[in-house]
């Protein structure tokens, strides 16, 4: 059975408790923070239990469990080691269709409790469907340890201003990247802090700030469709987005991650080799954008290596200051390539992020310019196009006057060409019969980074390096 989590105001609401003990007090003491009217049913009360009923903080109504106890309650707790009485109970309790809970036996349970991380008014509740309750335990206690224990002072705060903030920001996605904006800086750090006056100013002042938020339109890689080749950063991406274009073969598990409130859209996967659709998509994520609204473009597989998919019209979002983001997914490819076929140690910590695979189609290279840090990595290069890929990043800013560049072969793996000028070109030309891959970027115009390009080579290999001046 699969349980909805649920919040649920218990003051002055009536609970029935059948059982006398200590798990039956464990469950009373919990209910009673929470402002339940207790009602037990026990033929005799643990001493804590005697006590908190002479201090009429519950009742105890009967030593014998009726049907009729039910009538009057919403919500019924079996603790009893008597399982004949447990088995009433749940069955009386279903007939009169309240909510039940028996102790211990997950079956008897039309609701569970759930492990509580209580910085009121901010309330957490984890839950293992019953099954392992000390794994939500040892949860609980993680999630505690990340927790301000000022989380609550935060909240009352923002409840204090929050009649201001609305005023101010009636557009409500205004007011989401506003209140996005202010959780995710000074003041939450200030609340942190304990010092709740500076975060109170801090707040007054940015109210008062004339605020201009604009669009954007973010390309976001998942591999396979899956959620586990999700990036930390891509699934903030779907947590902000107004809306998302997703292909429509996309998990619908990664799906269930987009922010609740967001508008989702299907793309048509299979119409993706249609030019005038995919135009036709990629038109709407400008028009969307040009609204102020964060536009994610959910593609299925890798954006790079099938750039065609796309026909994004990056002067025009220059043009309307429209902000852009491509955040790559888990790539099966790339780590294909580079564990397989180049045995670059590409994990090192030194440049692991900055190397980009890209295919030879001269349209992707018109991209280069939103990535112009990256150092490139082109597959399938050959005496055919070199040249044209070549002139085509030269044009998006590449300077092969100052910038170095290296052949490898991408078949044998058995010679490596380091080149200074593109006039040796021409001394090579046996060598680009066959297919290479083409490396250009910053991290090869350092001489450091290239001697340890040359180390990492697997030492198996016995290739050759011919360094052209």
């Amino acid at each position: 059975m699969k349980y909805f989590p649920l919040f649920i105001a218990l003051k002055k609401c009536p609970i029935l408790v059948v059982g006398g003990g200590k798990i039956a007090t464990r469950k009373i003491k919990l209910l009673l923070d929470f402002g339940a009217q207790i009602q037990v049913v026990s033929n005799t009360l643990c001493q804590e239990l005697k006590e908190l009923n002479e201090q009429k903080k519950i009742f105890w109504i009967s030593k014998n469990f009726h049907k009729s106890q039910l009538k009057k309650v919403f919500l019924v707790i079996a603790a009893t080691n008597n399982n004949i009485l447990n088995e009433t109970v749940f069955k009386n309790a279903n007939e009169s269709y309240r909510l039940v809970n028996v102790v211990d036996d997950k079956k008897k349970c039309s609701i569970i409790f759930s492990s509580i991380i209580d910085r009121y008014p901010l309330i957490i509740a984890i839950s293992s469907n019953g099954i392992v309750p000390i794994l939500t335990r040892l949860l609980r206690e993680k999630i505690e340890s990340l927790i301000s224990f000022n989380i609550g002072k935060l909240i009352t705060i923002i409840q204090k201003w929050k009649t201001r903030i609305n005023q101010k920001f009636k557009n409500i996605f205004y007011r989401r990247r506003f209140f996005e904006e202010i959780l995710n800086g000074n003041f939450s750090s200030l609340i942190k802090n304990g010092n709740i006056k500076e975060a109170e100013n801090l707040l007054s002042k940015e109210i008062k700030n004339k605020k201009v938020y604009k669009g954007a339109v973010i390309i976001l890689e998942s591999t396979q469709g899956s959620k586990n080749l999700l990036t930390l950063r891509g699934l903030q991406a779907l947590q902000e987005a107004d809306i998302v274009l997703y292909d429509s073969v996309i998990d619908k598990e990664l799906l269930n991650l987009i922010r609740r409130d967001a508008q989702i859209i299907s793309v048509n996967f299979h119409k993706l080799d249609c030019f005038y659709y995919k135009k036709n998509i990629d038109d709407r994520l400008i028009k969307l954008a040009q609204q102020n609204k964060r536009v994610v473009r959910l593609i299925f597989g890798n954006f790079i290596i099938s750039i065609e998919n796309f026909y994004l019209n990056f002067n025009q979002l220059k043009k309307s200051n429209i902000f852009f983001e491509f955040i790559p997914g888990v790539s099966i490819f790339n780590k294909y390539i580079t564990s397989s076929l180049l045995h670059i140690a590409l994990t090192n910590r030194y440049f692991k992020n900055d190397f980009l695979f890209i295919n030879n189609d001269h349209n992707n290279f018109y991209l280069s310019s939103y990535f112009k840090n990256k150092t490139l990595i082109i597959p399938n290069v050959n005496k055919k196009n070199i040249f044209v890929i070549i002139h085509t990043l030269i044009s998006v800013g590449y300077n092969f006057k100052k910038e170095n560049f290296i052949l490898i072969n991408s078949i044998s793996m058995k010679q490596i060409i380091f080149l200074k000028n593109l006039k040796n070109l021409k001394k090579i030309s046996s060598f680009l019969s066959k297919p290479i891959f083409l490396i250009v970027g910053k991290i090869i115009n350092n001489k450091k980074n290239v001697q340890y390009l040359q180390k990492v080579y697997n030492p198996s290999i016995n290739f050759s390096l011919v360094q052209l001046n």
